[in-house]
């Protein structure tokens, strides 16, 4: 893992690979529901639910079988109400937000972007008035954002004041929480709402 206990891209395919096996080979012998994962201080876990758990270390043993080279263990337990999925896999909405974000940087690195190379990147905003938008602006003035546009009221009946924004960087892992995750939470707190971001794919020579 990284220093945030995240795997590294190189790590990110071998891992994807496994999951892609075990979601099928549990399905196959416990007919089993993948319901999610989630990573934390360098471990990843992951959670199935199914009526029938007599052959799922099978299943597992199947797949790092194949997959060798990461240590692993599981255990199987009741849980009806599904609180593994409500309590723990399902994220509140600041963490939802990082995840989207997080795999269209990882949609990126799979297309051979090396996430390197500084670029421009687009945000997109929406305000209830165009008092936040102005005070949204003023708070930024400082950051090296351009305005792309700044229409005047459209159609929308709830956030009708549009903001775009772009910066040259690089949209890594890091700029999720140092920049959109930064545009979400003030728009947020400013009568705002932050809709995404888009750049173009640097292919690595």
């Amino acid at each position: 893992p990284d220093a945030d206990g995240m795997p590294s891209r190189q790590e990110s395919d071998g891992l994807h690979r496994i999951e892609d096996l075990m979601e099928k080979s549990m399905a196959g012998a416990c007919d089993a529901v993948y319901a999610g994962r989630f990573t934390h201080r360098g471990i990843r876990e992951f959670v199935f639910f199914a009526s029938d758990t007599s052959a799922y270390r099978k299943a597992l043993e199947s797949v790092f079988t194949v997959s060798p080279g990461h240590s692993w263990r599981a255990r199987a337990m009741a849980d009806t109400g599904w609180s593994n999925y409500f309590d723990v896999l399902y994220p509140p909405p600041v963490e939802l937000e990082r995840i989207r974000n997080r795999r269209l940087v990882d949609i990126l690195s799979e297309k051979g972007d090396a996430l390197q190379t500084p670029r421009r990147v687009d945000h997109f905003l929406r305000f209830r008035t165009k008092t936040s938008r102005e005070a949204f602006l003023r708070a930024l003035s400082r950051e090296g954002f351009n305005i792309g546009s700044m229409p005047e009221a459209d159609k929308d009946p709830i956030f009708p004041y549009a903001l775009q924004l772009f910066r040259n960087e690089v949209p890594e892992y890091a700029f999720v929480d140092r920049t959109v995750i930064a545009f979400w939470e003030r728009a947020l707190q400013g009568n705002g709402r932050y809709e995404g971001w888009e750049t173009h794919l640097v292919k690595s020579p």
